[in-house]
């Protein structure tokens, strides 16, 4: 599968303009997006892991706007979410599972990664990050899941107990979240335009993945090369600085909620990583912007 999802248009590099190129791809079984600067300057490759209810496609805007500063980045969407890897019982898939997958996109990729985490996907990029050395050079973390020494919110665990969710989850049925409780605390201060936007794409999660994120959460390792951000309302994870701590990360703290890349708030993540990848990579930075 190659399908051409998306083309907008790079700034004037004189003989070089053509076209970023967004695309949808497949990681063997798993589907996913592969985002192609008309320019690539970094000899290494984003790649992306969303949270849960989600998919690769919250990363559109992040990965063009990484672009246009040169990035080539790929995101993948974990099994049995939208059309990926299409699972018998969604509510049985486990952690590990995801873990298996992120490391299936990584095998696709013939570069070092740098691997970017959102939510859940801050847990298994991480996860895959230390287990994987000589393909992952580094990880950046976006308002993480708790860690086994984070509490859960108390909003969260208000929500959870409800039949709707703790059934599911103790059962290990499929859990799908209800749009008020989202915008409650994944969404809150983001407009009712852009929350009907991103949760009209949210799908169904595993609920022995809610449970283990609720009751079996992970003591995350330390990494050599990491950056965290952490949202200043998020109801979810509020304390963002004490994980990234846990895994000798830096840490950085913008505006917004959980849903850290809404508002173009995408655009001041990028900007921030640009800054720290160039400075914790400087070799990788090989080939000059061309002359006009």
């Amino acid at each position: 599968m190659n399908k051409n999802i998306g083309l907008v248009p790079e700034k004037n590099l004189g003989t070089v303009q053509k076209e970023i190129k967004l695309e949808k791809i497949s990681f063997g079984m798993l589907t996913g997006l592969h985002c192609m600067p008309v320019y690539k300057r970094f000899q290494k490759t984003l790649l992306f892991v969303h949270g849960i209810c989600n998919t690769a496609e919250v990363f559109e805007s992040t990965m063009l706007d990484a672009a246009s500063l040169g990035y080539e980045s790929y995101a993948v969407t974990l099994r049995g979410h939208g059309d990926s890897y299409p699972v018998e019982n969604l509510g049985k898939v486990t952690k590990d599972d995801y873990v298996e997958d992120v490391e299936t996109a990584l095998w696709h990729i013939h570069e070092q990664a740098i691997i970017i985490g959102w939510s859940l996907g801050y847990d298994i990029g991480a996860i895959v990050a230390s287990q994987n050395p000589s393909k992952v050079a580094g990880f950046v973390g976006w308002t993480g899941a708790p860690d086994r020494d984070t509490p859960v919110g108390w909003r969260v665990l208000l929500k959870m107990i409800k039949p709707r969710y703790l059934l599911p989850t103790l059962l290990g049925k499929p859990v799908s979240l209800d749009k008020a409780d989202v915008r409650d605390i994944m969404f809150n201060g983001i407009p009712e335009q852009e929350l009907e936007k991103y949760f009209s794409k949210m799908v169904p999660e595993s609920g022995k993945v809610i449970k283990s994120l609720l009751f079996g959460r992970d003591k995350l390792p330390k990494l050599e090369h990491a950056l965290v951000f952490g949202a200043q309302d998020d109801k979810l994870t509020p304390d963002q600085r004490a994980m990234a701590n846990r895994i000798g990360a830096r840490f950085e703290e913008i505006p917004g909620c959980h849903m850290i890349m809404l508002n173009h708030g995408y655009k001041t993540l990028v900007s921030i990583m640009d800054g720290w990848l160039r400075e914790t990579f400087p070799f990788a930075y090989d080939r000059p912007w061309p002359s006009l």
